[in-house]
């Protein structure tokens, strides 16, 4: 029938994740700290998005520090976006005190 085709096909489509850890740990950060972005003080709202946890030190670069909250800061998208695509002396002109 018409609805097993579907769900055949939707069971090809679905994809297992594995759990990486980092929900849990950013869920744990985000009620720790204040939420407001560390490089340029805007605030961050009440509700995480993943895009606000940034890894100081790359996973790629070391990645037994992917679950260390002191390798994890809080940004907002901007500051992130700047850091990942545009590099450090783009993230550094977004900082305020």
């Amino acid at each position: 029938t018409q609805v097993e085709v579907y769900t055949e096909r939707s069971r090809k489509k679905q994809k297992n994740y594995k759990t990486t850890g980092e929900k849990s740990l950013f869920l744990e950060i985000w009620s720790e700290r204040i939420h407001i972005c560390e490089n340029c003080k805007t605030p961050l709202g009440e509700e995480p998005k993943i895009w606000m946890f940034a890894h100081i030190k790359p996973k790629s670069v070391d990645n037994l520090l992917r679950l260390v909250k002191e390798n994890i800061r809080l940004l907002c998208y901007d500051c992130h976006d700047a850091l990942d695509k545009q590099g450090k002396v783009a993230y550094e002109k977004r900082h305020k005190d």
